[in-house]
């Protein structure tokens, strides 16, 4: 009942700043453009003849929503809206199931709403609302799947990794980001590896125990993790599916021109190097870490705080919120080597998709 009230406070909030407050703004009329040229011929073809290969699975949506209730204020803002409220609500039931108690969701969900970058992109046009939503679901789905042991979320893992390598090409980071995660908890259980499989047969082809908690310790109710009817082989194939997908999403211009890799190439980086692929400069990574300070309140000053909490709760024996802790703590670590790996324009609107992972923790 009471994140039910929250998201309708959400809604009714977002929806007074996006049409009061916000208006298009900077990129947005990229994405609208590309959506209409959706809803004409079926691809997004800027009126400059250039297609747009970004944000697909983005475009397409805001192209369903245009189309269903016209290009006006409500159409335009209506995917990002859902996908903000979609966060929140993942925020809420990550942390209610981590701390067991409601009320720690509610709090978290807040946290997150209080944000004013989250406000911001909440009802724009542009793609990162879907990047954030899709990238919290695979690790929500991935922690509900491969570490609590619920088949039917280890399918939407992939779902939900496929949707956000679609959404942006930063949503690339899930294939390294949500295999960490969970690798860091299984082995925070005491569970073995097996030396005959990599790292992505133990987290997409593995039918995890289910654990049954009670007092703050973990046992398995069915004894050690068997191996499950997917395939070594199926895993590699939908591992170079999603693989695929992502570099789709990464070419900035069309097969004939060479493409840019890397996210966001200054032009002088560029100019230097056309073949660049990752951002090794550590100013460059130093800048992108203060640049939190101006997304996250404190977002610096939490950082060794958030270390230090992590180091204790990987010591501590294995429980719902220990376990949640140090899976929150890799999953942020790895984004945010990501983010700053490979992109050297530095911007708050990078950090967009980590900031429920801030709220979590």
């Amino acid at each position: 009942m009471r994140i039910a009230l929250l998201l309708v406070v959400a809604a009714g909030y977002w929806l007074w700043y996006g049409l009061s407050q916000r208006s298009i703004n900077g990129d947005d009329g990229i994405s609208i453009l590309a959506a209409q040229s959706i809803l004409h011929h079926g691809y997004p073809l800027l009126p400059s003849g250039v297609l747009y290969h970004r944000a697909y699975l983005a475009n397409y949506l805001l192209a369903g929503s245009i189309g269903l209730f016209g290009l006006n204020d409500f159409g335009i803002m209506l995917p990002s809206l859902l996908m903000s409220l979609g966060s929140l609500w993942l925020v809420f039931r990550f942390a209610a199931e981590a701390f067991q108690r409601p009320a720690a969701g509610v709090l978290a969900a807040m946290i997150l709403l209080g944000l004013q970058s989250q406000t911001f992109y909440a009802t724009g046009a542009r793609m990162y609302m879907a990047l954030q939503f899709f990238t919290v679901l695979a690790g929500y789905c991935a922690w509900r799947g491969f570490v609590q042991g619920r088949r039917r979320f280890q399918w939407l893992t992939a779902l939900a990794m496929a949707g956000a390598i679609f959404s942006n090409q930063q949503g690339g980071a899930v294939l390294a980001a949500v295999p960490v995660a969970v690798w860091c908890v299984r082995r925070m259980q005491g569970r073995s590896l097996d030396s005959d499989h990599g790292l992505w047969h133990q987290v997409l082809a593995r039918d995890v125990a289910p654990q049954e908690r009670a007092g703050g310790s973990a046992t398995s109710v069915r004894g050690a993790p068997r191996a499950c009817a997917i395939s070594p082989w199926t895993t590699a194939a939908g591992f170079l599916v999603l693989c695929a997908a992502f570099y789709v999403t990464t070419v900035y211009k069309p097969p004939s021109a060479l493409s840019r890799v890397l996210s966001h190439v200054d032009n002088r980086d560029w100019e230097a190097d056309p073949y660049v692929l990752l951002n090794l400069d550590l100013t460059r990574w130093w800048k992108h870490v203060l640049e939190v300070e101006s997304t996250v309140p404190f977002g610096v000053m939490l950082l060794p705080v958030v270390l230090v909490l992590a180091v204790r709760a990987a010591r501590r024996r294995a429980g719902a919120l220990s376990e949640a802790m140090v899976f929150t703590c890799a999953w942020l670590a790895v984004n945010a080597v990501a983010i700053m790996g490979t992109i050297y324009i530095v911007d708050w609107r990078f950090w967009f998709q980590v900031l429920p992972l801030y709220a979590l923790l």
